[in-house]
């Protein structure tokens, strides 16, 4: 069980880990970019605005074949969650100690902020998951319901703050994994 637990996180991990990567960073920077682009009404940022949006919202090629592409990697986000947690559970790691080389710095970040940002990047993968899906084969009203939840516009002005920490964490994720990897991989050579 453990083998199979640290395959599939590496290889979801490497597969849907830039997708995420871009997907986090994305969302950061519509929550960071979007109310200065309504505030100063220059058309330059409302522009870049659009391209976050449509960068974030619709990926690849058209609307209903990225909202599925953006929803299958959501689920592949969700289990890499899910396995980092299986994997997180045999070590019970709740504060870095040990040795404090560069590698596992960066592996400690990486595992305590999984673990202590778990909730609330469960709560985004699944609305997104929800949102993506429900896009493409439900209605308007409930794809606006899920994405004010996704969104963070359910919950106010501190909603949208919250959406941009799970997707400063998201991308964080998704780097820190990707470089302990590449660091792996370099020692083994």
């Amino acid at each position: 069980m453990k083998k199979l637990t640290n395959f599939l996180h590496r290889y979801l991990g490497l597969t849907a880990g830039l997708a995420t990567f871009v997907l986090g960073l994305t969302g950061l920077l519509l929550v960071l970019i979007k109310p200065l682009a309504k505030q100063s009404g220059d058309e330059g940022i409302r522009s870049f605005v659009g391209f976050l949006k449509a960068g974030h919202m619709r990926l690849w090629i058209d609307a209903e074949a990225s909202s599925l592409t953006v929803g299958v990697l959501m689920i592949g986000f969700l289990l890499l969650l899910i396995t980092g947690f299986f994997m997180w559970h045999r070590t019970k790691i709740w504060l870095p100690r040990g040795k404090r080389t560069k590698r596992s710095k960066l592996f400690y970040l990486h595992t305590l902020l999984g673990l202590y940002l778990l909730p609330l990047l469960l709560y985004f993968s699944v609305s997104a998951i929800l949102c993506t899906f429900h896009w493409h084969f439900g209605s308007d009203e409930g794809f606006r319901t899920f994405f004010s939840i996704h969104s963070g516009h359910i919950w106010g002005s501190a909603g949208k703050w919250i959406a941009g920490l799970g997707g400063a964490a998201t991308a964080l994720l998704s780097f820190t994994g990707l470089l302990i990897w590449w660091n792996k991989k370099k020692a083994h050579k």
